[in-house]
């Protein structure tokens, strides 16, 4: 999935090349976050099938629960872990680190949380266990092009894709 994503989002940067022209700096971060992608896709995979084999009393109380440990638990590590890498990857260092860590995580966190909580919430009540780990892939796909997009617009040197 890592590597379709990566083809996809190649592709929509030559279609999309005369509306946001891509630069050689664009071009590394966005292969920095598909390194991202790589790393972090096994843990959340496995996290995933961990929270799907947890046994609840009701249907409707695991997706809710499952949800909850999903959102206060490993979204918050994903998104440190993101603006953790990301500036030593950059080359900032630790004040790169504490700066980002400073600006982004909050709103970054609480807009993925208006993103996957409904996404959790559909994943754990509707989709098969073997299905999730691809039905949120598709989900980050979605909310890493928007971010890219918007990025793209501001002109910053940050990229805030934090997903699964």
């Amino acid at each position: 999935m890592i590597f379709h994503e990566r083809h996809v989002l190649r592709s929509m940067e030559v279609t999309l090349a005369h509306v946001y022209p891509m630069s050689t700096p664009h071009l590394i971060t966005m292969d920095r976050c598909c390194l991202q992608g790589c790393l972090l896709g096994p843990p959340v995979s496995k996290w995933i099938t961990f929270l799907s084999r947890l046994r609840f009393a009701t249907p409707t109380k695991a997706a809710i629960y499952r949800t909850w440990l999903d959102q206060m638990l490993m979204a918050p590590l994903v998104v440190g872990w993101f603006f953790t890498s990301m500036p030593l990857m950059e080359g900032k260092g630790v004040s790169g680190v504490v700066d980002s860590l400073n600006t982004m995580y909050a709103p970054t966190l609480m807009r993925g949380w208006a993103v996957y909580t409904p996404t959790q919430i559909i994943n754990f009540a509707l989709i098969p266990p073997q299905f999730r780990f691809v039905f949120v892939s598709v989900v980050s796909l979605g909310w890493n092009t928007y971010l890219s997009i918007v990025h793209a617009q501001l002109g910053t040197d940050i990229v805030e894709p934090v997903g699964y």
